[in-house]
């Protein structure tokens, strides 16, 4: 009788002498059918091939200390854990401590120069270098940009643009005017001005984001905005009302407002991303 699993073996890939009259043909060209697909499955996956890779990326799921168990690959988990944040990476780059105060002079030194921190998908976010910005913009798809995460405490950014005088000016003289009602001594280090404003609700609500797995995405009025910015400026209550943040919230900044039913009522509102505790967590 013919070798069965002989025949399988060299059936189709190389020459095999089989007599036309063998007896046992019939009996071959039945199990052909079945054990074939058995054998093309098992050397495709031996090879390093597209169907290869997307099952040991299956086999690599891992289990996310986050949500419980994720339905991305492992490795997509791991290269979202381990990213560094912008000011993270800048200190790397400028071989300087990554503390808070580093991280705030890290970014206003390439903020200021014609370089910006990046990396590639092959090096991956742990190993940052210092690129041109320029090069950095026509190549998108090879040099990829850090993550901003808020800061754990207002900083000024020179970018963002003081919306009116007039409303900075009620900021400040309502400032002034409960400088001694402050409830703690955190709260005195804060600067209530509309840069300061601007600066810690841009840290806590985005219009855009890149990397959406980081962010909830939800429908936020303005007194939701304000409510949330409270938390990190105690002292907002006392220094401008809701009506006159609204003012400072700019369409441009956080897009546009719409209505929406909430309830029985309609309310005004933007959808906004916010950063997720474990996004929060990453710049620990």
């Amino acid at each position: 009788m013919i070798n069965i699993s002989t025949y399988i073996e060299y059936r189709g890939y190389r020459c095999v002498y089989l007599p036309t009259y063998s007896p046992e043909l019939d009996l071959i060209e039945q199990l052909w059918a079945v054990e074939k697909s058995k054998v093309k499955r098992h050397r495709i996956l031996q090879e390093d091939t597209l169907s290869k890779k997307i099952t040991g990326a299956c086999n690599n799921v891992k289990q996310s200390p986050f949500k419980g168990f994720v339905s991305h690959p492992y490795q997509c988990w791991v290269s979202t854990s381990n990213l560094l944040t912008r000011g993270q990476a800048m200190c790397l780059v400028l071989d300087m401590v990554p503390t808070v105060d580093n991280r705030r002079k890290a970014n206003e030194i390439v903020d200021s120069n014609v370089f910006n921190v990046t990396y590639t998908e092959d090096q991956g976010p742990l190993h940052p270098f210092a690129m041109g910005k320029s090069i950095i913009e026509k190549n998108p798809f090879k040099y990829k940009t850090y993550l901003k995460t808020p800061p754990t405490s207002p900083t000024l950014n020179p970018s963002n643009t003081v919306t009116s005088d007039r409303i900075s000016d009620l900021i400040n003289n309502s400032n002034k005017n409960n400088g001694d009602d402050s409830d703690s001594s955190t709260d005195d280090s804060i600067d209530y001005n509309t840069r300061s404003l601007l600066s810690t609700t841009k840290s806590m609500f985005f219009k855009n984001v890149k990397n959406k797995d980081l962010f909830d995405y939800g429908f936020y009025t303005t007194t939701d905005i304000y409510n949330n910015i409270t938390k990190k400026m105690p002292r907002l209550p006392k220094v401008i009302t809701v009506s006159k943040f609204g003012k400072i919230i700019k369409d441009k900044d956080f897009g546009k407002r719409f209505s929406k039913c909430v309830g029985q009522k309609s309310v005004k509102g933007r959808m906004l991303y916010t950063p997720t505790k474990e996004c929060l967590d990453l710049r620990k």
